[in-house]
């Protein structure tokens, strides 16, 4: 993430989410933690340019106020038998510095799922790969000694000598977690003998809003806005999504209609419903008809239908054009006017 000079251009980063037309998704945790093991299995996205990453962060490193402590694992989407081990610090302000080390597997990580263990102690941080030690940190360690959150997140760079040029043309893709665990650092009276201690596991049968939180930033490398619809448990999985949501124009498409979704009543005076006739999962977004984007992409349900009805309120007297999706692809579009 990159260094922000102040805290409100931090927040004019969050007021302006919807200004990309890339959504991605980020969860971090509610409580930060000090030292510790963190067992977690991922099947990562592939395409160039995405990550699908771990780490840990140190709330507010963002800010000058703070000294950046960061610890990742970044899951390169273009080479999927790659991902990088990294640290992150600030000895003195201002000034990053950084371990990166890029480690090459057989296996594919965007295949199947795979365990990633990070231990992290006050003069060690370890990388596992399916129970095989591949790295351990003692340098820039030492600097880590503050609580951090613990966060997933899937997103795709700006940076392509790192990551690869950003491909869309493979969108939408995921990123899943099956679960994570968390183990405290306790020396020498851990279990079975060793430093760690168990004290919770969240195999994501549900989002538990009570540790966790979605985000609603982007920042400067980040193609993508992070959407918090696009974070969602499904399958007793946590599912990390990145859409294209970019606007098209709407004199340069025709009417297309598949009569998948029905919209009354049109036209309307105060507020819409909108029905599913199939079983199909889909996604609505509403743009002007000079093509500006009203409300992105947003899953179909209860709650997007009010956020439709919330955005049309603001609408002056007129027509707007809503898109239907289905895995990326626009299924049929609508004309609705307002009375």
């Amino acid at each position: 993430m990159k260094k922000q000079t102040s805290t409100i251009v931090f927040l004019l980063l969050v007021l302006f989410v919807s200004a990309k037309n890339y959504k991605a998704a980020e969860i971090y945790s509610n409580q930060s933690y000090l030292y510790g093991r963190f067992e977690m299995k991922i099947k990562a996205a592939p395409g160039s340019g995405q990550l699908s990453t771990f780490f840990l962060y140190r709330n507010e490193s963002e800010l000058n106020t703070t000294l950046w402590q960061e610890i990742d694992i970044e899951i390169f989407g273009k080479q999927t038998n790659t991902f990088q081990s990294n640290v992150i610090i600030e000895k003195v302000e201002g000034t990053r510095l950084q371990t990166p080390v890029v480690h090459t597997t057989i296996p594919s990580l965007s295949d199947d799922f795979h365990t990633y263990v990070l231990e992290w102690t006050p003069d060690s941080i370890s990388w596992y790969l399916d129970d095989v030690l591949l790295r351990t940190e003692k340098v820039n360690a030492l600097f880590c000694n503050a609580p951090m959150s613990i966060r997933f997140n899937h997103w795709a760079t700006s940076l392509s000598s790192w990551a690869g040029a950003f491909d869309k043309s493979v969108l939408p893709q995921y990123q899943y977690v099956d679960y994570i665990s968390y183990a405290s650092y306790t020396p020498g009276t851990g279990d079975n003998g060793s430093d760690f201690s168990f004290q919770w596991k969240d195999e994501f049968t549900t989002f538990d809003n009570s540790r966790w939180s979605k985000a609603n930033w982007t920042f400067g490398e980040n193609l993508c806005d992070f959407l918090p619809a696009n974070a969602y448990t499904e399958n007793d999985q946590l599912v990390l999504k990145i859409e294209d949501v970019t606007p098209i124009p709407p004199n340069s498409i025709d009417n297309i209609s598949s009569d998948v979704i029905s919209v009354y009543p049109n036209p309307y005076i105060n507020s819409i419903s909108i029905q599913n006739k199939t079983d199909e999962d889909y996604a609505i977004s509403l743009i002007s008809l000079d093509g500006k984007n009203i409300l992105p992409a947003l899953p179909l349900n209860t709650n997007t239908v009010a956020e439709i009805n919330k955005a049309l309120e603001k609408q002056s007297s007129g027509t707007c054009i809503l898109f239907i999706w289905h895995d990326g692809q626009i299924v049929e579009t609508k004309k609705i006017t307002k009375l």
